[in-house]
């Protein structure tokens, strides 16, 4: 009995221990940092609210369901035909990252499921986007031969939700994107070289994407025009199912 006990207390303690220490990473971690957008997808109708700064984003036949995602009640479910969320913010920065949480249905065989594109279509300048076979992608124009890179492994999966980012600076072809996965770097594969200067563009950014579109549910897009350090992602990762807009720390 004593023996049990002492093995409760133990394990107990060594809960409370973690707990302790992920709050005291978030306790550190300024997510708003260089954070200009945000969409949570709660409104209960009508546009999408930049809960950031002032760019509300039009729904375009998009059907709004409850997420299973803690702390984040509602998610637009894309039907990978003609749904998206058009934003209305078109800067073009050189240091960015883009997150979002996606709950993938199909995986298209020969198409590519859009998360986050500007503008959407063949010639987008930025896209995050999802290859046949599961490999998270992302690619951004240059003015010779726009870079491409893939996750090296297979990391996207269906059914179930998932939280995806990434940080990339156009300012030199030599630069590689860092892509995140439930809040890990992931290994990544180079597909084409980028050749030229980083080209921008004044299209407005569009989730979701008309143009092989996204095929599942997406919730929480947000935009940064720096670099984020990488215990941002890991952050709302863990803390969201987590993560809200009322419960930031800041400096």
């Amino acid at each position: 009995m004593k023996k049990l006990l002492l093995i409760l207390i133990l394990t107990i303690s060594f809960v409370n221990i973690q707990a302790q220490g992920w709050w005291s990473l978030l306790s550190t971690v300024n997510i708003q940092d260089g954070l200009v957008h945000g969409y949570n997808f709660d409104e209960s109708s009508g546009d999408a609210i930049d809960f950031v700064g002032s760019s509300d984003a039009t729904v375009v036949s998009c059907t709004r369901q409850q997420s299973t995602v803690t702390n984040l009640d509602y998610a637009y479910d894309f039907d990978g035909s003609n749904d998206e969320v058009q934003t209305n913010f078109n800067t073009a920065f050189d240091d960015f990252t883009i997150a979002a949480w996606i709950y993938v249905d199909v995986i298209d065989g020969g198409a590519t499921n859009r998360i986050i594109s500007k503008p959407p279509g063949a010639s987008s300048y930025i896209d995050f986007y999802i290859l046949n076979g599961g490999y998270l992608s992302f690619a951004h124009k240059f003015t010779t031969t726009t870079g491409v890179w893939r996750t090296t492994n297979s990391t996207i999966s269906t059914g179930s939700w998932i939280h995806v980012a990434v940080s990339y600076n156009s300012g030199a072809t030599t630069n590689n994107p860092i892509i995140y996965v439930n809040g890990v770097s992931q290994s990544l594969t180079e597909i084409t070289t980028p050749v030229g200067t980083g080209s921008t563009d004044l299209s407005d950014y569009v989730i979701g994407s008309y143009t092989n579109s996204f095929n599942g549910k997406i919730t929480q897009c947000l935009f940064w025009e720096i670099i984020v350090d990488s215990a941002v992602p890991l952050a709302l990762y863990k803390n969201g199912d987590g993560f809200n807009s009322d419960n930031w720390y800041t400096n």
